[in-house]
């Protein structure tokens, strides 16, 4: 299996913030002390808090989405 570049968890952890945007935009997954950091820093943080941040947004992302229902086509 190849690694995951640092430019590809970027774009992950962003594609989970559009979801989160787009599902859940008055949440408090916006208040993260390290989300804010991600931002102000212009996404300069440590490896670890990288791990952590895209841990978090992970699990949020999975808690928006399973609210949403699949509905099969020609139903």
């Amino acid at each position: 299996m190849m690694p995951i570049d640092y430019s590809d968890r970027i774009a992950y952890m962003q594609v989970c913030l559009e979801i989160l945007n787009h599902f859940d935009p008055a949440g408090e997954w916006r208040e993260h002390q390290l989300l804010k950091k991600w931002h102000e820093d212009h996404y300069a943080v440590t490896r670890k808090e990288l791990a952590l941040l895209e841990e978090f947004l992970d699990q949020e992302r999975e808690r928006v989405t399973e609210k949403i229902a699949v509905i099969p086509r020609g139903a």
